[in-house]
């Protein structure tokens, strides 16, 4: 995933919103193309968001401040949640709209119980992973263990994405290309 450390705003912004806008503008004359590339659609923003997120919290940790407690074999134990979340919607959502329809494999009720419990657990860990991504950046561009006031604004940009990309992915640019933190710099 440090791949999307790498890329530019906007290649990020075509790689998670980009292709989806795109097919849902080719289908307002054909509906049934959105439903049959959905998985698609939902795993390339899982990769853009999910996956951008990741690699800021897992690559960019090496250049945290010592003084930063962040912990992140936590993070990626918690985000696990999410990723097995959109996979299995994925998968699920493909069967229904392409697949032949097969009995469900749960009963009704306790497969929505599951559904359920698992967005419920992975809105909880997304906004844990927006938060610890927008710590990281900010620790690292503080230079000290930023706290939420400091990093509110990149918290909301994260939970923006579709703004965000093209205002944090420039500075993290910056902090990937930088030997050392970039200590002082105002966000």
């Amino acid at each position: 995933m440090k791949f999307l450390l790498k890329l530019k705003h906007y290649q990020l912004f075509a790689l998670a919103w980009g292709i989806g806008i795109t097919i849902n503008l080719l289908s307002i004359s054909e509906p049934g193309l959105l439903l049959r590339f959905f998985p698609l659609v939902a795993g390339l923003f899982a990769l853009g968001t999910i996956g951008w997120m990741w690699a800021i919290v897992t690559h960019l940790h090496e250049k945290l401040p010592v003084s930063s407690p962040i912990n992140v074999d936590y993070f990626k134990k918690a985000f696990r949640i999410p990723v097995f979340y959109v996979a299995i919607m994925a998968l699920l959502l493909y069967r229904q709209i392409n697949g032949p329809y097969r009995e469900n494999l749960l009963p009704e009720g306790l497969f929505i119980f599951l559904i359920v419990i698992l967005h419920i657990g992975s809105i909880i860990a997304l906004f844990y992973g927006m938060a610890i991504a927008a710590k990281t950046i900010k620790s690292i561009e503080m230079g000290k263990n930023a706290r939420f006031s400091d990093y509110i604004g990149e918290f909301f940009l994260i939970w923006f994405s579709l703004i965000g990309y093209w205002i944090l992915q420039p500075r993290i640019n910056r902090i990937v290309r930088s030997e050392k933190p970039e200590i002082g710099v105002a966000g």
